[in-house]
């Protein structure tokens, strides 16, 4: 073997050992990531989505990740927890304090604080999910 050769595979040597590392270097892990967040929960299967301070100062916590929406029932003082996601188009709902009911930015459709349609195009209402308090925390059980 002379000395082209010689340097030409280890040029392919080097090439291939790096290769790997490249791949996985620009790979997007973005859905790992959220998966993790999303399975971050308690032993009862409850996940913190907030904290009561935060929830009084909003009005609203809206949990992209876990895909939940926690509001006060103005009737009852309670907090609840709803799916954010509208069945419709995939938007985040809203809560609408002055209507005391959740929008959905895109196409209006409206639903009530225990998750019934009020107003369509969407055909179907939000799931509504168990809360506890633990201290300042407010946790979903989303499963």
């Amino acid at each position: 073997m002379d000395r082209r050769e010689f340097l030409g595979w280890v040029g392919v040597g080097a090439l291939a050992s790096s290769l790997p590392v490249a791949i996985a270097a620009c790979s997007n892990n973005t859905e790992e990531v959220k998966t993790a967040q999303q399975t971050k929960t308690d032993a009862e299967g409850f996940a913190v989505v907030g904290t009561i301070v935060e929830l009084n100062e909003k009005g609203s916590i809206l949990n992209e990740d876990l895909e939940v929406i926690v509001v006060r029932n103005p009737e009852t003082d309670r907090i609840v927890a709803l799916n954010s996601v509208c069945p419709h188009a995939g938007c985040n709902v809203k809560w609408e304090d002055e209507d005391k009911n959740l929008k959905c930015p895109c196409h209006d459709s409206k639903f009530a604080i225990d998750g019934k349609l009020l107003k369509g195009p969407a055909r179907e209402g939000l799931a509504v999910y168990e809360v506890k308090e633990e201290k300042e925390s407010i946790l979903v059980k989303i499963a």
